[in-house]
Protein backbone atom coordinates (compact mmCIF):
# COMPACT_ATOMS: atom_id res chain seq x y z
CA UNK A 1 0.00 0.00 0.00
CA UNK A 2 2.68 2.28 -0.61
CA UNK A 3 1.64 5.88 -1.61
CA UNK A 4 -1.96 4.93 -1.29
CA UNK A 5 -3.80 8.30 -1.56
CA UNK A 6 -7.92 8.40 -0.98
CA UNK A 7 -7.70 10.19 -4.50
CA UNK A 8 -6.00 7.04 -6.06
CA UNK A 9 -8.65 4.54 -4.43
CA UNK A 10 -11.30 6.90 -5.46
CA UNK A 11 -10.11 6.97 -9.15
CA UNK A 12 -9.73 2.62 -8.70
CA UNK A 13 -13.27 3.10 -7.98
CA UNK A 14 -14.12 5.17 -10.85
CA UNK A 15 -12.15 2.79 -12.59
CA UNK A 16 -13.65 -0.66 -12.10
CA UNK A 17 -17.23 0.84 -12.09
CA UNK A 18 -17.64 1.05 -8.58
CA UNK A 19 -19.73 3.55 -6.52
CA UNK A 20 -16.74 5.92 -5.60
CA UNK A 21 -16.92 5.48 -2.00
CA UNK A 22 -14.46 8.75 -1.11
CA UNK A 23 -15.70 12.29 -0.04
CA UNK A 24 -14.09 15.46 0.96
CA UNK A 25 -14.38 18.78 2.97
CA UNK A 26 -12.84 17.69 6.02
CA UNK A 27 -10.11 19.23 8.43
CA UNK A 28 -6.95 17.37 8.99
CA UNK A 29 -4.32 17.53 12.00
CA UNK A 30 -1.66 16.47 9.81
CA UNK A 31 -2.58 17.57 6.25
CA UNK A 32 0.94 16.14 4.69
CA UNK A 33 0.60 12.64 6.24
CA UNK A 34 -1.94 9.58 4.85
CA UNK A 35 -3.54 7.57 7.37
CA UNK A 36 -4.40 3.82 6.35
CA UNK A 37 -6.07 1.71 8.99
CA UNK A 38 -8.47 -0.92 10.05
CA UNK A 39 -11.63 0.69 11.01
CA UNK A 40 -13.36 0.60 14.85
CA UNK A 41 -16.58 2.57 15.16
CA UNK A 42 -18.58 3.82 17.04
CA UNK A 43 -21.68 6.00 16.60
CA UNK A 44 -22.87 8.62 19.41
CA UNK A 45 -26.15 10.63 19.55
CA UNK A 46 -26.96 13.43 21.95
CA UNK A 47 -27.61 11.92 25.39
CA UNK A 48 -31.54 13.57 25.62
CA UNK A 49 -31.86 11.40 22.93
CA UNK A 50 -30.31 7.99 24.79
CA UNK A 51 -30.39 8.72 28.42
CA UNK A 52 -29.01 5.17 29.30
CA UNK A 53 -26.36 5.47 27.15
CA UNK A 54 -22.63 5.70 27.62
CA UNK A 55 -19.52 8.06 27.15
CA UNK A 56 -17.47 5.30 25.82
CA UNK A 57 -15.06 6.59 23.55
CA UNK A 58 -12.60 7.28 25.98
CA UNK A 59 -12.41 3.94 26.57
CA UNK A 60 -12.22 3.05 22.77
CA UNK A 61 -9.35 5.24 22.61
CA UNK A 62 -7.46 3.47 25.46
CA UNK A 63 -8.85 -0.07 25.73
CA UNK A 64 -10.83 -0.93 22.51
CA UNK A 65 -8.69 -0.14 19.20
CA UNK A 66 -5.75 -1.95 18.76
CA UNK A 67 -2.48 -1.05 17.11
CA UNK A 68 -3.16 -0.23 13.08
CA UNK A 69 -6.66 0.83 13.74
CA UNK A 70 -8.54 3.93 12.72
CA UNK A 71 -11.18 4.66 15.16
CA UNK A 72 -14.37 6.15 13.23
CA UNK A 73 -16.62 8.42 15.61
CA UNK A 74 -19.80 9.19 13.81
CA UNK A 75 -22.03 12.03 15.32
CA UNK A 76 -23.98 12.70 12.49
CA UNK A 77 -25.59 16.02 12.43
CA UNK A 78 -23.92 17.23 15.27
CA UNK A 79 -21.18 19.91 14.56
CA UNK A 80 -21.65 21.97 17.57
CA UNK A 81 -20.34 19.68 20.62
CA UNK A 82 -16.47 18.50 20.49
CA UNK A 83 -16.23 14.76 21.08
CA UNK A 84 -12.54 14.39 20.66
CA UNK A 85 -9.69 16.28 22.05
CA UNK A 86 -6.21 16.38 23.24
CA UNK A 87 -6.82 13.84 26.04
CA UNK A 88 -8.01 11.57 24.08
CA UNK A 89 -6.02 11.76 21.31
CA UNK A 90 -3.30 10.60 24.29
CA UNK A 91 -4.86 7.51 24.68
CA UNK A 92 -5.54 6.66 21.52
CA UNK A 93 -1.21 6.66 21.35
CA UNK A 94 -0.59 4.62 23.92
CA UNK A 95 -3.38 2.24 21.96
CA UNK A 96 -0.94 2.61 18.63
CA UNK A 97 -3.38 3.57 16.86
CA UNK A 98 -2.94 4.61 13.07
CA UNK A 99 -5.68 7.68 13.02
CA UNK A 100 -9.30 8.99 14.20
CA UNK A 101 -12.10 10.02 12.33
CA UNK A 102 -14.43 12.43 13.45
CA UNK A 103 -18.01 12.63 11.57
CA UNK A 104 -18.48 15.84 13.92
CA UNK A 105 -16.35 17.86 15.80
CA UNK A 106 -13.10 18.39 18.00
CA UNK A 107 -11.46 20.92 20.52
CA UNK A 108 -7.86 21.61 21.18
CA UNK A 109 -7.40 21.49 17.40
CA UNK A 110 -4.19 23.47 17.90
CA UNK A 111 -2.77 20.91 20.23
CA UNK A 112 -4.11 17.83 18.49
CA UNK A 113 -1.46 18.59 15.54
CA UNK A 114 1.01 18.66 18.28
CA UNK A 115 0.90 14.94 18.57
CA UNK A 116 1.94 12.09 16.38
CA UNK A 117 -1.53 10.56 15.54
CA UNK A 118 -3.53 12.16 12.46
CA UNK A 119 -7.50 13.57 12.81
CA UNK A 120 -9.85 13.76 10.20
CA UNK A 121 -12.50 15.93 11.33
CA UNK A 122 -15.66 18.42 10.07
CA UNK A 123 -15.74 21.11 12.65
CA UNK A 124 -14.04 22.79 16.08
CA UNK A 125 -15.97 23.32 19.10
CA UNK A 126 -15.08 24.50 22.83
CA UNK A 127 -18.31 22.25 24.37
CA UNK A 128 -17.26 18.84 25.86
CA UNK A 129 -18.86 15.91 24.86
CA UNK A 130 -19.72 15.06 29.28
CA UNK A 131 -23.41 15.34 29.84
CA UNK A 132 -24.24 16.07 26.24
CA UNK A 133 -23.36 13.24 23.97
CA UNK A 134 -23.26 9.33 24.62
CA UNK A 135 -22.31 6.48 22.89
CA UNK A 136 -25.31 4.42 21.16
CA UNK A 137 -23.44 1.87 19.37
CA UNK A 138 -19.84 0.29 19.18
CA UNK A 139 -18.83 -2.02 15.92
CA UNK A 140 -21.88 -0.50 13.75
CA UNK A 141 -21.83 0.31 10.40
CA UNK A 142 -21.42 4.34 9.71
CA UNK A 143 -22.15 6.87 7.23
CA UNK A 144 -19.03 10.14 7.21
CA UNK A 145 -19.92 12.51 4.64
CA UNK A 146 -21.47 9.66 2.16
CA UNK A 147 -18.51 7.57 2.81
CA UNK A 148 -19.71 4.26 4.35
CA UNK A 149 -18.09 2.39 6.58
CA UNK A 150 -18.38 -1.10 8.88
CA UNK A 151 -15.94 -2.49 11.31
CA UNK A 152 -12.77 -3.96 9.64
CA UNK A 153 -12.79 -1.82 6.63
CA UNK A 154 -9.48 -0.55 4.99
CA UNK A 155 -9.62 3.04 5.49
CA UNK A 156 -7.26 5.89 4.28
CA UNK A 157 -7.73 9.41 4.72
CA UNK A 158 -5.70 12.17 3.91
CA UNK A 159 -5.37 16.11 3.06
CA UNK A 160 -7.96 15.50 -0.09
CA UNK A 161 -10.29 13.52 2.25
CA UNK A 162 -11.74 10.13 3.39
CA UNK A 163 -12.10 6.80 1.32
CA UNK A 164 -12.98 3.36 2.29
CA UNK A 165 -12.89 -0.27 1.16
CA UNK A 166 -14.61 -3.42 2.13
CA UNK A 167 -12.51 -6.37 2.40
CA UNK A 168 -14.16 -8.43 -0.16
CA UNK A 169 -13.24 -5.60 -2.67
CA UNK A 170 -9.65 -5.19 -1.61
CA UNK A 171 -7.72 -7.08 -3.86
CA UNK A 172 -9.44 -5.64 -7.30
CA UNK A 173 -9.40 -1.85 -5.82
CA UNK A 174 -6.05 -2.24 -4.48
CA UNK A 175 -4.66 -3.76 -7.71
CA UNK A 176 -6.00 -1.09 -9.81
CA UNK A 177 -4.36 1.44 -7.43
CA UNK A 178 -1.27 -0.06 -8.68
CA UNK A 179 -1.78 0.23 -12.45
CA UNK A 180 -2.78 4.10 -11.62
CA UNK A 181 0.51 4.33 -9.52
CA UNK A 182 2.53 3.19 -12.64
CA UNK A 183 0.43 5.54 -15.01
CA UNK A 184 1.52 8.18 -13.07
CA UNK A 185 4.76 7.89 -12.23
CA UNK A 186 5.71 7.26 -16.30
CA UNK A 187 3.30 10.86 -16.75
CA UNK A 188 5.15 12.45 -13.79
CA UNK A 189 8.10 11.12 -15.40
CA UNK A 190 7.87 12.55 -18.61
CA UNK A 191 6.61 15.92 -17.33
CA UNK A 192 9.65 16.55 -15.46
CA UNK A 193 11.59 15.74 -18.51
CA UNK A 194 9.44 18.20 -20.52
CA UNK A 195 10.04 20.63 -17.60
CA UNK A 196 13.57 19.87 -17.44
CA UNK A 197 14.09 21.21 -21.52
CA UNK A 198 12.34 24.12 -21.43
CA UNK A 199 14.70 25.02 -18.56
CA UNK A 200 17.87 24.56 -20.89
Amino acid sequence: MKSLRSGMLSDAMDALGRVSNASGGFQISHPRLVTVGRAFTLRQVRQEENPEGVARHGEAAKALIGPGDILIIDTPDILDVATWGEGHTLRALASRAAGVVINGAVRDAAALADHALPVLYRSVSPRRSKGRLVTAELGCAVDVCGVAIAPGDLVCFDADGLAAIAPQDEDAILKEVETIQAWEAERDERLRTALESLAR
